[in-house]
């Protein structure tokens, strides 16, 4: 499906995911490629391998987004926050005092990479507790270190300075913002979903997560609709880190509208602050995103001024304004049971997506 533009001819696209399919990468996948003008998806494949619990999967399947949520929800509202003046990226934050907004979204805060809590405690204060007063692996600054806590930590301010739980601002926002998640949004697990949904299940529910989940949050002996995350699941579904479903055709419009903000199309009064966001301020690390290197999951045709992130459970969006194009790919790899690797598939993806936005396209 296109939506204003020409049609082009995403078969080698489709090609690549059915032999992952073939190889039981996935057993589907959905994606959006396109420019700051034109935006194509497409689907390929099924929810699951089990032929009486699949459905067919479409642009508008929902995905766990995994760490997809980092970049498109709390980092996105952070440098938000800041462009209005109600949030400092350098002024030590009230939560923990050594660290700044700024060390949090660069994963440069010293704070510990993850902590399964769910082998302790189940409780969500204790978590953020714990989070609010671990001690730090490295001084802040010192070195940069992947961390989900940080992002928990960044949540806590977040909902400070909004006065209001993540989820909720994204309920109010949704309305008023419609090219941006009309049916994708945070799913606690005590959340009822709606039957018509379409949702990708992710692995085999754990003994641990098994009594906390009620009843609709399966599928079969699945995940689906209930965060995979477990630090994510553990605070209820609601988290910095993870916790965001959202379909191809959604997360394709985020990841337009960012190309535009980025390339200076959208009139914004925060431009120059916004585009400074997205360039490499730590290693290969922007406010929330990462940041094109060599070996990165964006292949070898996207520029240096590309931006990204990928997701634990088999999702990526990687945004190029150099060359005005983008590309989003959603899988449930994780399912059935999170053995499968996309690290060679997600660069030949992106090289395929790149042929067919290159500037010298005709589109």
């Amino acid at each position: 499906m296109a939506i204003n533009s020409i049609e082009i001819d995403l078969d080698p696209l489709v090609v690549l995911c059915q032999e992952g399919i073939k190889q039981r990468l996935f057993p589907g996948a959905a994606f959006a490629v396109g420019n700051s003008k034109n935006i194509h998806f497409e689907s390929v494949g099924n929810t699951t391998y089990e032929p009486a619990s699949c459905q067919p999967v479409t642009e508008h399947t929902l995905y766990d987004l995994a760490s997809l949520t980092k970049p498109i929800i709390p980092a996105t509202i952070a440098v938000s926050l800041v462009c209005m003046g109600m949030l400092d990226l350098d002024e030590p934050i009230e939560e923990r005092p050594e660290l700044s907004v700024r060390n949090l979204l660069l994963h440069n805060s010293g704070l510990p990479p993850y902590r399964n809590f769910h082998f302790e405690s189940p409780i969500p204060q204790s978590i953020l507790n714990e989070i609010l007063t671990m001690p730090l692996e490295a001084e802040p600054g010192e070195r940069v270190a992947y961390s989900c806590l940080g992002f928990v930590l960044l949540q806590i301010v977040i909902e400070r300075v909004l006065v209001d739980s993540l989820d909720g601002f994204l309920e109010d926002v949704k309305h008023k913002i419609p090219y941006c998640f009309e049916s994708s949004a945070y799913m606690p697990w005590n959340l009822k979903l709606d039957e018509n949904l379409s949702i990708a299940p992710t692995t085999v529910v754990e003994p641990w997560r098994r009594a906390m989940i009620p009843e609709g949050k399966l599928s079969g002996d699945f995940l689906c609709g209930a965060v995979h995350d477990p630090l994510a699941f553990l605070l209820g579904g609601v988290s910095g880190n993870a916790g965001l479903f959202g379909s191809a055709s959604e997360v394709g419009k985020f990841a337009q509208r960012m190309l535009q903000w980025s390339t200076g199309d959208i009139s914004n009064p925060h431009t120059e602050l916004f585009q400074k966001s997205i360039q490499p301020q730590a290693g290969s690390r922007a406010l929330g995103w990462d940041m094109w290197s060599p070996g990165c999951s964006a292949g070898t045709k996207f520029s240096k001024s590309s931006f990204g992130h990928t997701g634990y459970t088999g999702t990526s969006i990687w945004i190029d304004p150099e060359n005005d194009s983008f590309a989003v790919l959603l899988t449930n790899r994780v399912h059935p049971d999170d053995s499968a690797s996309l690290v060679e598939l997600r660069p030949k993806f992106h090289d395929l997506a790149f042929e067919l936005f290159k500037p010298t396209s005709p589109i």
